[in-house]
C-alpha cells in the first residue's frame, strides 16, 4: 500500500514540488488492530529516488486518559 503527495523539497526559496512518495511495507496487530507499522517515505527527484524517512511504530495507545502513562 502507498500514496504520493506533492510538496516542497529543500528549505529555500527556490524550493519546487516535487513528488513524495510514503511506501506501507508491514503491517501488526496492536491492541487487535491490525494497522501499517513500517513506512519508506522518499522523493521522486530526477536525479533518482532520495530515502528520506525510514519509520517504525513499535508502540500505540489511544482513548486513554493519561497517554503513556508508566504502569
Amino acid at each position: 500500500m502507498a500514496f504520493e503527495t506533492y510538496r516542497y523539497f529543500g528549505g529555500n526559496e527556490g524550493s519546487k514540488l516535487e513528488k513524495r512518495v510514503v511506501n506501507m511495507t508491514d503491517h501488526k496487530v496492536f491492541n487487535g488492530y491490525k494497522i501499517p507499522y513500517k513506512y519508506e517515505v522518499s522523493w521522486q527527484l530526477k536525479e533518482g529516488d532520495f530515502n528520506w524517512l525510514n519509520l517504525e511504530i513499535t508502540d500505540l495507545e489511544y482513548n486513554t486518559l493519561n497517554p503513556y502513562e508508566t504502569k
